[in-house]
C-alpha cells in the first residue's frame, strides 16, 4: 500500500518531502479565505516544486466553496499547476466534477461513494482514483464495492487522523469581509475520540480514525492507497508519525 499525507501548510510539506510518503496533498478545500491564507500562490508553487523534486506525487484539493466565489483563486492556482503536470487534482464534493481542465484525477471520500454504480459513473468522467468513505468499515462492505467496480480502478482509504464529520458555516468574518486570521487555529483532536472545536465562530465536529492495524487487511481487499491527515500534528512529530504509520503498514 502506498501512503499519502495531507499537508496543511508549506512547513508541513517541507518536512514530508524528507519522509517516505508517496503522495503529498495540498490545498484547503473547506473555505476560500483559509485556502488563500494557508496556500497563497507563492507557497503553493514552492510546495509543488518541492514535492516533485523529492520524487513524490503532488495533489491539489479543489475548493468546496462555490465556483463563482473562488474562481479567481482557483484559476490562479491552476496556472501554477499547469506547469507541474504530475499534480493530481482532488475533488471532495460532486460539484467539483464540473471543473474544466485540468482533469479531475481523484474523488475523495466526501463524495460518499457507497456502491460500484457511483464508481462507474466517476470512471466515465475520467476519475481513476476513488476515495472510499469510512462508513464502509467491514470487509464485506468494502469488497462489495471493490469487486464489482471496473478492474483498473485505484482505491484509497483513510488510515489515520481527523475527519470533519459535519460543519456549520457561521464565519468569523468581521462585518464587510473575510477575516481568515480569526479562523486559523486548528481543531485539537484525539484520534480515538470525538471532539468539538471552534474556528472563529464556525463549529466543526471532528472525529478521528485509526485504521493502521488494518492496513494489510485493506491491501488484501484491493485498496492500493492509504491516507493520513496531519491536522494539528506539531512539525517536530511529523517524521516520527510517518515512521510509525509505515511500520504499521509493513509489519
Amino acid at each position: 500500500m502506498k501512503l499519502g499525507a495531507v499537508a496543511h501548510d508549506l512547513e508541513q510539506v517541507l518536512i514530508l518531502a524528507d519522509t517516505p510518503v508517496d503522495y503529498i496533498r495540498l490545498g484547503y478545500p473547506y473555505c476560500k479565505g483559509l485556502a488563500e491564507y494557508f496556500w497563497p500562490q507563492d507557497s503553493l508553487k514552492t510546495a509543488l516544486e518541492k514535492v516533485v523534486s523529492a520524487g513524490k506525487i503532488p495533489q491539489f484539493q479543489w475548493l468546496i466553496s462555490p465556483t463563482t466565489v473562488a474562481r479567481d483563486y482557483v484559476d490562479n492556482c491552476f496556472e501554477i499547476i499547469k506547469k507541474i503536470p504530475q499534480t493530481e487534482i482532488v475533488v471532495s464534493h460532486w460539484g467539483g466534477l464540473e471543473l474544466s481542465p485540468p482533469d479531475i484525477t481523484l474523488a475523495a471520500d466526501g463524495l460518499a461513494i457507497y456502491n460500484s454504480d457511483l464508481v462507474s459513473l466517476l470512471r466515465e468522467r475520467g476519475v481513476s482514483i476513488i476515495g472510499l468513505p469510512l462508513k464502509l468499515d467491514t470487509d464485506e462492505l468494502l469488497s462489495a464495492v471493490i469487486e464489482s467496480s471496473p478492474a483498473d480502478t485505484v482505491f484509497e482509504y483513510q488510515l489515520w487522523g481527523a475527519v470533519m464529520a459535519s460543519h456549520r458555516w457561521k464565519c468569523a468574518a468581521a462585518e464587510g469581509g473575510c477575516n481568515p486570521q480569526a479562523c486559523t487555529r486548528f481543531v485539537k483532536f484525539d484520534h480515538k475520540h470525538e471532539a468539538f472545536g471552534l474556528y472563529g465562530s464556525a463549529l466543526w465536529h471532528i472525529t478521528g480514525v485509526d485504521n493502521l492495524s488494518r492496513a494489510k487487511e485493506l491491501t488484501a481487499l484491493g485498496i492500493e492507497r492509504g491516507l493520513i491527515q496531519l491536522a494539528d500534528i506539531p512539525p517536530s512529530s511529523i517524521a516520527e508519525l510517518i515512521d510509525y504509520c509505515l511500520a504499521m503498514i509493513n509489519e
